[in-house]
C-alpha cells in the first residue's frame, strides 16, 4: 500500500512538473521603451510615463508556485491561458495628486486584469490597444501593489475575431504582444476626445474642430481649489512659427465635452509627395499656472472617394499601396520599433504612396511612422470570410460592433488613416453579406469621417450601404481574366480597388517570368496588374505583401515550408533591394528607367518519379499477366464476372495467395499514383486550402500540403495507407458478419477485398499522364465525374463480393453499406461542424468560388 502511494505522488509530482515546461515563452529583443514612447506618446512635465516591461512573473493557474521571470513583450504557445504577475511601487503623494492609467498596446486575445486581486477590466482586446484606471482606493502606499494580468487565447469559429479559420494570416501567438506602463497624469486634465478638419471649397483655408474632454468638474471645492480655468490653442507650423490661436475661459462646473474650431488660411496640405504637418498645443491653466499640456502633431488632407473618381485634396488620386504584415515580433532580431522603421521606410522608398495594414491590428508607432513618410494608412477589423449564417445571427453582428467601438476609440486620433475596412474575403453577391457590412460600416461613419471600404473574393459587387471603396482580392489569377466581369454599371470602377493582389515565388532556384513561380514571374504579374490597374481606371490596388511571413500552417498556396514561411513577399527577410520584384515595382512607381525581366523558359514539373513507378507498375502487371496463366483467368474473371469469382472464394476452390498478394502490391502502388497525381495537381490550390482550413485543425492541413509538395513521399505514404486500408475494410466486413449466420474466414474475405480493386490496375496508363491534362485544365470536369463513377464502381464490387460470399441479399447489402457509409461521413461532418462550424466555412467557400 505504502509503495503504491509513493508511485502515485511521483507520478503526480513528474505530471506537475511537465505541465509547465510544455509551454513555450518566447520574449522579444531587450529595448529602452522610454526612448521610443517619446516619439508617439505625450510626455512632459505634467505627465509622466512608467514603464512595466521588466520583471514579470509568468505561470500557469495549475502552476502558480513554479512560475518564471519574464520580461515584456512576450508571447506563449501551446497554452489557452497564463497568468502574469508584477509588484510595483507608488508613493502616497502620487496616488494623492495624480490620476494613474494603465495602458496596453497590444494583448491577444483576452485579458483579465487585477489590482491586489480585484478585478478592473476584463474584455476581448484582439491586440487593440486599451486603458484603465487604476482607482486610488485599490492602490496601496505602505506595500507594493500586485498588478495581474490573466491572458487567455484560444481562437473558435464564432466567438473569436478573428476566427480560428484564416487563410494566409499572420502566426498567431498569445500573450502581451506590444508594451503596457503606467501613466501618471494630473487631476485637473484635459483629454483630445476627436479632430476633424473642415476644409474650404478650394482648400485655402481649414477649420480645425477639436474636441476635448475635461477632467476637473469632479473635484471638490474648497478654499484652495481653482473654481476658473483658461484652455489655450496652438497650432505652429514645422519651423515653430505660430499659424493659429486661441484661449477660452471655463468653470469647474463644466462637465460637458469641449468643442473649439481653429481656423488656418492657405494651409500646407499632407500629401505622400509632401508630408507637412503643423503641431498642435493645449494648455489647461489656472491663476496664470499651467497644469497640463497635450501636444499632437495636425496634418490636413481631405481624400473622397465618389462615383466617378478617388480624389486628395481636390485632385485626382490613384492609391498605389502594398500590405503590410510584419513578423512575429518574436522572431525579429532587432527592437521592433526599429524593424518597423525600416520597413515603412523601404515601402516609402519603392514609392508606394499607402500602406494597407492587413489581417492583423496596427502598431500605434507605425501609423505615427505613416504619418511622418507619407503613406496613407489603411487599417480594418480582422473580421475575415465569416460564413452568411454568422453574419445574419445578432449574437455575432453584436460582437462585431463592440469590436468596431473598441477599434474607433482606439484609433480616433490617428489622422494618418484614410481608410477602415470592415473586414475581407465577402461573399461579392451576397446580400447577407451587404447587409451586415452596412451596419458595421454605420457604425464606423456615425463616429469618423474616414473613407470605409470591404474586401471580397469575386468581382460581382453590390454596393453596400456606408461602403465607399470595394476591394477585390485577387490570388496568382491573371489581372485581366479576374477583372473582367466587374460590374460597372452598379459599382463604377472608380469605386473599386484591388485591395491584396497575391502572387506566390516558391520556385526561387529557377528563373525566367515564362517559369511560372518563380520571382521573375512574380516581378512580370504585378507589372501587368499595375498594367491593367491604370487602363480600367480602377482608384488604384494593394500589392500582397511587402514582406515573407511566418502563419500558423504550412499552406498549399505559397508552397510547403518546415517553418511555415508564406513566400508571397516583394521582398525577402534581408529587404534585398536587387530582388527583381522589388526593382520592377520600384521602377514602375516611380517612373524610374524600367527594369528588363529576364524571359527564361517554361519548365515542365511534372514529378519523373510518378512516370517511372507507373511504368514499373505496368510492367510488373504485365509480367504476372503474361507468364501465369492462372493470374491472367483470375484476373478475368474477377474484372468481367465477378459474381462468379466470387462465388469460387465463397466456396474456397483453388486461389492463388502468392498472386493475391502480389496484385495487393500492384493495386496499392496504383492506387497511391493515383493520389499522389491528385496531391500533386492540386498544390497551390485556393480552394482546396480554403476547405481544409474549414476544418480547422493546422495537422490536417500541414499533412495535406506535405503531401502535395512532396510527391516521392506521398507516394509511400498513400502505398502504406492503402495497405492499412484493404485491411481495415476486410475488419469491417468481418465485424458486420457477426450479424449473420454464414461465417467467412477473414482470408477470404481480404482476397475479396483485394480483388475488388483490380479495376485500378485499368487506370495504370492513365495514371502517367493524368498530372499533364489536369495541368491543362480543358477536361477536368469530366476527369473528376469519371474518377468518381470509378470510386462508384469499386464500392459496388465489394458489396457485391460481400452478398456473394456470405451468401445474403443483396438489397440488404446495399442497404446497410450505403447507411454505414452515410452515418459514418455524417459522423465526421457533424463532429467538424458542432467543433468548428466547418460545414459553414465549407459553404461560405464554395459561394465565393461561385461553385455553388
Amino acid at each position: 500500500m505504502i509503495k503504491t502511494r509513493i508511485i502515485l505522488t511521483l507520478l503526480l509530482i513528474y505530471n506537475f512538473s511537465g505541465l509547465f515546461s510544455q509551454i513555450k515563452i518566447k520574449e522579444l529583443p531587450a529595448y529602452n521603451f522610454s526612448a521610443y514612447a517619446q516619439e508617439f506618446l505625450i510626455s512632459n512635465e505634467y505627465r509622466e510615463i512608467i514603464p512595466l516591461n521588466d520583471n514579470w512573473k509568468a505561470y500557469t493557474e495549475e502552476s502558480s508556485e513554479k512560475g518564471i521571470q519574464v520580461n515584456l513583450p512576450c508571447l506563449f504557445t501551446n497554452a489557452n491561458k497564463l497568468i502574469f504577475e508584477k509588484e510595483f511601487s507608488i508613493s502616497e503623494a502620487v496616488i494623492k495628486e495624480k490620476d494613474l492609467v494603465f495602458r496596453a498596446l497590444g494583448i491577444n486575445y483576452s485579458a483579465e486584469i487585477l489590482l491586489n486581486d480585484v478585478v478592473i477590466f476584463k474584455n476581448d482586446v484582439s491586440n487593440i490597444p486599451f486603458s484603465v484606471e487604476l482607482t486610488r482606493e485599490l492602490l496601496k502606499t505602505k506595500e507594493p501593489n500586485n498588478l495581474k494580468i490573466i491572458v487567455s487565447f484560444k481562437l473558435d469559429d464564432e466567438n473569436t475575431i478573428p476566427p480560428v479559420q484564416r487563410f494566409l494570416f499572420p502566426e498567431n501567438s498569445g500573450g502581451i504582444t506590444r508594451d503596457v506602463f503606467i501613466e501618471v497624469l494630473p487631476l485637473r486634465r484635459i483629454e483630445i476626445k476627436d479632430l476633424r478638419n473642415k476644409f474650404s471649397n478650394k482648400y485655402n483655408g481649414v477649420s480645425v474642430g477639436i474636441n476635448l474632454t475635461p477632467y476637473f468638474h469632479f473635484l471638490k471645492k474648497d478654499s484652495t481649489s481653482a473654481t476658473n480655468y483658461d484652455i489655450s490653442y496652438r497650432v505652429t507650423g514645422q519651423a515653430g512659427n505660430l499659424v493659429s490661436s486661441e484661449k477660452k475661459n471655463y468653470s469647474s462646473n463644466h462637465t460637458s465635452s469641449i468643442n473649439t474650431s481653429l481656423y488656418i488660411s492657405n494651409p500646407l496640405l499632407w500629401t505622400p509627395d509632401n508630408p507637412n504637418s503643423y503641431r498642435l498645443d493645449i494648455e489647461l491653466s489656472s491663476s496664470g499656472k499651467i497644469i497640463d499640456r497635450v501636444s499632437k502633431p495636425l496634418i490636413f488632407y481631405e481624400l473622397i472617394a465618389d462615383s466617378e473618381t478617388t480624389l486628395l485634396n481636390g485632385k485626382e488620386f490613384n492609391l498605389k499601396g502594398t500590405t503590410y504584415i510584419p513578423q512575429n515580433e518574436y522572431r525579429v532580431a532587432k527592437p521592433i520599433y526599429d524593424e518597423l522603421r525600416e520597413d515603412l521606410l523601404t515601402i516609402k522608398k519603392m514609392g508606394f504612396n499607402a500602406v494597407r495594414f492587413a489581417k492583423s491590428i496596427p502598431h500605434i508607432y507605425a501609423l505615427q511612422l505613416c504619418e511622418q513618410l507619407g503613406l496613407l494608412a489603411f487599417v480594418e477589423l480582422p473580421i475575415h470570410s465569416v460564413p452568411e449564417y454568422f453574419a445574419e445571427k445578432e449574437s455575432y453582428q453584436h460582437r462585431a460592433l463592440n469590436l468596431t467601438i473598441k477599434f474607433l476609440d482606439s484609433f480616433k486620433d490617428q489622422q494618418v488613416i484614410a481608410g477602415i475596412g470592415v473586414g475581407t474575403s465577402y461573399i461579392a453577391s451576397s446580400a447577407i453579406h451587404r447587409n451586415f457590412i452596412g451596419k458595421i460600416a454605420a457604425r464606423i461613419k456615425s463616429k469618423t469621417n474616414k473613407i470605409t471600404y470591404a474586401s471580397y473574393l469575386g468581382t460581382n459587387i453590390y454596393p453596400a450601404e456606408n461602403i465607399d471603396l470595394m476591394g477585390v482580392e485577387i490570388f496568382n489569377a491573371e489581372p485581366e481574366l479576374a477583372l473582367k466581369n466587374l460590374v460597372s454599371s452598379k459599382t463604377g470602377n472608380s469605386r473599386i480597388f484591388i485591395s491584396e493582389a497575391t502572387y506566390p515565388n516558391y520556385y526561387n532556384s529557377r528563373a525566367g517570368y515564362l517559369d511560372k513561380f518563380t520571382l521573375e514571374a512574380q516581378a512580370k504579374y504585378f507589372e501587368d496588374l499595375i498594367n491593367y490597374s491604370e487602363k480600367i481606371h480602377l482608384s488604384g490596388f494593394f500589392i500582397n505583401s511587402f514582406n515573407n511571413y511566418h502563419g500558423d500552417y504550412s499552406s498549399f498556396c505559397s508552397g510547403y515550408n518546415s517553418e511555415k514561411i508564406y513566400n508571397i513577399g516583394i521582398t525577402d527577410d534581408l529587404k534585398n533591394p536587387n530582388r527583381i520584384t522589388y526593382k520592377v515595382i520600384s521602377s514602375k512607381l516611380t517612373s524610374s528607367e524600367r527594369v528588363t525581366i529576364p524571359i527564361g523558359s517554361s519548365v515542365d514539373d511534372s514529378p519523373i518519379f510518378i512516370i517511372f513507378v507507373g511504368l514499373a507498375l505496368a510492367i510488373l502487371m504485365a509480367i504476372i499477366i503474361n507468364t501465369k496463366k492462372k493470374f491472367r483467368e483470375d484476373a478475368s474473371r474477377a474484372l468481367l464476372r465477378p459474381y462468379n469469382f466470387y462465388s469460387d472464394i465463397r466456396d474456397q476452390r483453388i486461389l492463388s495467395g502468392f498472386h493475391t498478394f502480389a496484385l495487393m502490391f500492384i493495386l496499392a502502388g496504383s492506387h497511391s499514383l493515383l493520389l499522389t497525381n491528385l496531391f500533386f495537381y492540386v498544390k497551390g490550390n485556393e480552394i482546396v486550402e480554403r476547405i481544409l482550413i474549414a476544418f480547422a485543425i493546422p495537422k490536417i492541413l500541414e499533412w495535406f500540403s506535405y503531401l502535395a509538395w512532396h510527391p516521392v513521399s506521398a507516394f509511400i505514404y498513400m502505398f502504406i495507407f492503402t495497405l492499412l486500408l484493404f485491411v481495415i475494410i476486410a475488419a469491417i466486413i468481418k465485424v458486420a458478419s457477426f450479424f449473420v449466420k454464414t461465417k467467412v474466414l477473414f482470408l477470404n474475405i481480404y482476397f475479396v477485398v483485394v480483388w475488388a480493386f483490380l479495376p485500378l490496375t485499368i487506370l495504370l496508363p492513365i495514371k502517367l499522364i493524368l498530372y499533364r491534362v489536369l495541368l491543362a485544365d480543358i477536361i477536368n470536369v469530366y476527369i473528376y465525374i469519371f474518377l468518381a463513377i470509378y470510386f462508384v464502381w469499386i464500392v459496388q464490387r465489394i458489396i457485391k463480393g460481400v452478398y456473394v460470399i456470405f451468401d445474403i441479399s443483396r438489397s440488404v447489402v446495399y442497404l446497410y453499406s450505403i447507411l454505414f457509409l452515410l452515418v459514418s461521413f455524417g459522423a465526421v461532418m457533424l463532429f467538424a461542424q458542432m467543433s468548428n462550424s466547418t460545414v459553414y466555412y465549407i459553404i461560405t467557400t464554395l459561394k465565393q468560388f461561385q461553385l455553388i
